[in-house]
C-alpha cells in the first residue's frame, strides 16, 4: 500500500518522541519517505530494500559501509493487512538498548498505519491543494520530498503553470459585493484541466494551465476576473492581480509566485484593476517591497505639507509631465494651460519641497512618489 506523506510523517514524529533517536521511514520500495533528518528523503536505503525483499523481521546495520544509503541502527519492517508497508529505522549502535524497543516501534508504527488506511486519498484537488500550501506555508521543501508528494497522490511535477496572486480591493469585501473564492471558483478552471488554486492569508494564489506562450489570452483571462464582478473599469473595486510570465512547474512554483506576488503588490498599490506582470516592471520592483511604514516615511519626507486637493493637483502635473517625456509644452497641450503655467507650478514644488523635478537626480525621486501615493485617480484627476 502507498503510505501517504501525512502518515509517514506521523510515524516518524510519534516513534522519534517515543525512543528519543533519529528516525527514518521507507516505503516498500525501500525509498526514505519521512525522516527526522530532511536531507535524506528521498534516497534509497539499501537495508530497507533487502529486509523487504527476504521478508526480515528485524535488520541490524552495524556499519555505514554496510548497506548503501544505510545508517548504523536497527530497521524494523511494519505490515498492513499481512503485507510489509515500509520500515521503520532507528540510529544508534546500542542495539541491546534498541532491542527493547523494536516491539513498541512495531506497534506503534503499525496502529498509526491502520488508522491513516481508514481515510481514503484525497482527489486530485485536494492533494494540488494541500502540496501548494506546504510548498507556501511549511518549512522549506525539498525537490525530492515535492516528487514523493507528488508520486503519491498522482500529480505531474512536469505539468508546466503560470503563477497568479489575486488580491481583493478592500471596498469588495467591506461592502459585501463580492466573495473572492467563491468568484474564483465559478471561473475557475481556466482552459485546460489542470489549473488550481488555493487561499493564503490575505490573497489567493492560483496555477494556470493552458496558456503557456500565450502572454495576451493570460492577461485577457485574468482580467475577467473583474467582469465577472461586473466591474466596469477603473477606479471601481475589483481585483488586484499579478502574475508571472515565465512558465512553472510544482518543482519552482515557490519563486514564480514571490515574483506574482510583487506584481500584485504593484497592482494594489497603484489602484491598477487590470493585471500586472512581473516581467514589465522595472522601478516597481523596488517599491513593492516596502512596507507600509518605511513607504509613508519616504512620502513624508518628499511631500509637502498642503491640503489634499493641491497635493493631488501637484501631482497630477508630475504625472503628465513624466508621461511627457519633461516636455513642457506636450503637457500644457494635455493639461490645457499655458506653458508659462507648467512652469511655474513645477518652479513652485521645487521650492516647496527642495526636489526639483525637472532635475534628472531628483526627477526618479519624484517619479517613486507617484508609486507610492496611495492614490488611484492620478490619471483621472480633473
Amino acid at each position: 500500500m502507498y503510505i501517504s506523506t501525512e502518515a509517514a510523517e506521523r510515524i516518524v514524529r510519534e516513534v522519534s518522541l517515543a525512543v528519543d533517536r533519529p528516525v527514518n521511514l521507507m516505503n516498500d520500495h525501500g525509498i526514505i519517505i519521512a525522516s527526522t533528518d530532511l536531507s535524506r528523503i528521498g534516497t534509497l536505503h539499501q537495508g530497507a530494500y533487502e529486509s523487504i525483499r527476504d521478508n526480515m523481521d528485524c535488520l541490524i546495520v552495524r556499519s555505514d559501509s554496510d548497506y548503501p544509503g544505510s545508517r548504523i541502527g536497527i530497521n524494523i519492517p511494519i505490515r498492513f493487512e499481512g503485507q510489509i508497508a515500509g520500515v521503520v529505522g532507528i540510529r544508534g549502535d546500542d542495539y541491546e538498548e534498541l532491542n527493547r524497543y523494536i516491539r513498541l516501534i512495531r506497534t506503534t508504527a503499525e496502529t498509526l498505519l491502520s488508522e491513516s488506511a481508514l481515510h481514503p486519498l484525497p482527489s486530485p484537488e485536494a492533494a494540488q491543494d494541500r502540496l501548494l500550501k506546504r510548498i507556501l506555508f511549511e518549512q522549506p521543501l525539498s525537490e525530492k520530498q515535492i516528487w514523493e508528494y507528488g508520486r503519491q497522490y498522482g500529480l505531474s511535477m512536469e505539468t508546466s503553470y503560470h503563477a497568479a496572486v489575486v488580491i481583493a480591493d478592500q471596498a469588495l469585501t467591506e461592502n459585501g459585493t463580492a466573495d473572492p473564492v467563491k468568484t474564483l471558483n465559478n471561473i475557475l478552471p481556466a482552459p485546460g484541466t489542470s489549473s488550481c488554486f488555493c487561499t493564503a492569508p490575505g490573497c489567493i494564489v492560483l496555477l494556470l494551465h493552458g496558456f503557456q506562450g500565450k502572454k495576451q489570452e493570460l492577461s485577457a483571462y485574468l482580467t475577467s476576473f473583474s467582469s465577472a464582478l461586473g466591474v466596469s473599469k477603473a477606479p471601481s473595486p475589483g481585483f488586484f492581480v499579478g502574475y508571472d510570465q515565465e512558465t512553472c512547474t510544482f518543482l519552482t512554483f515557490y519563486d514564480a509566485f514571490l515574483r506574482a506576488r510583487i506584481a500584485c503588490r504593484t497592482a494594489q498599490i497603484r489602484k491598477l484593476f487590470t493585471p500586472v506582470c512581473y516581467q514589465d516592471l522595472t522601478l516597481e520592483l523596488l517599491s513593492a517591497g516596502l512596507s507600509d511604514p518605511v513607504r509613508n516615511t519616504y512620502l513624508r519626507r518628499i511631500l509637502p505639507d498642503m491640503p489634499p486637493e493641491q497635493l493631488h493637483s501637484y501631482l497630477h502635473l508630475l504625472h503628465v509631465f513624466y508621461e511627457c517625456n519633461g516636455s513642457v509644452e506636450k503637457t500644457a497641450s494635455a493639461l490645457f494651460v499655458h506653458k508659462n503655467t507648467v512652469q511655474y507650478q513645477l518652479k513652485k514644488l521645487a521650492e516647496l519641497t527642495g526636489f526639483d523635478p525637472r532635475n534628472i537626480r531628483h526627477a526618479a525621486l519624484w517619479e517613486l512618489v507617484l508609486l507610492l501615493y496611495p492614490n488611484s485617480e492620478l490619471d483621472h484627476h480633473a
